[in-house]
């Protein structure tokens, strides 16, 4: 008399899972090897997934890096999002914002060559431009909201969002250019000299 056979009964993952499961893996690829190094296969090899897996969510490798800017961009702006909802002065809340995107960017070190390699890819180097407006069209919000109540002199809020921008992601490339530059310190300083010029 034969024992019965069991059968494993093979699990499926919610497709939010497996996307996320991908997204790990080809986070893991890009920073090991850069975007245009790194493979599907490589992808693949991370994930622990099917080839087959991997394609149903995603057509391709720059569908891959489209994703990943776009996850870390929709939770900086739901930080955001989280802090003006606490009613600060505007400077304070300026201050969160970029303190927020600083420690965000600071600790994606071993993405630096993926993020710099944005730019020559033009799918998110469009991707990359929506974000910058959707930045500054945030931070001129705040700065217009500050200059009708007083705390900020008069100025050009869309011209003082920009160079806001600048200034962080100026920090952030001298950061990924060079492993001794202090982000944090060089952002604190900085912060400081915008606050002279805009407070009234």
């Amino acid at each position: 008399m034969t024992e019965p056979s069991t059968t494993r009964r093979r699990t499926h993952a919610p497709p939010a899972v497996r996307r996320e499961q991908i997204l790990a893996a080809a986070r893991k690829a890009f920073a090991a090897k850069g975007y245009h190094a790194a493979t599907m296969d490589d992808v693949v090899a991370a994930s622990g997934l099917s080839k087959g897996s991997l394609y149903w969510h995603f057509r391709s490798k720059e569908d891959l890096l489209l994703a990943l800017a776009d996850v870390f961009a929709e939770g900086v702006f739901a930080a955001w999002d989280a802090q003006d909802r606490l009613g600060l002065p505007v400077l304070a809340a300026l201050r969160r914002h970029g303190d927020t995107a600083i420690a965000a960017l600071a600790g994606e070190r071993d993405l630096s060559r993926a993020y710099l390699e944005l730019l020559s890819v033009p799918a998110a180097r469009e991707r990359l431009a929506l974000v910058y407006e959707r930045t500054r069209v945030h931070l001129a919000r705040e700065i217009e909201r500050g200059v009708q109540s007083g705390e900020l002199v008069p100025v050009a809020a869309d011209v003082a969002a920009g160079l806001l921008v600048g200034a962080v992601e100026g920090v952030l490339l001298q950061f990924f250019m060079d492993p001794e530059f202090d982000a944090r310190r060089s952002w604190e300083e900085g912060w400081s000299i915008f606050v002279r010029g805009l407070s009234a």
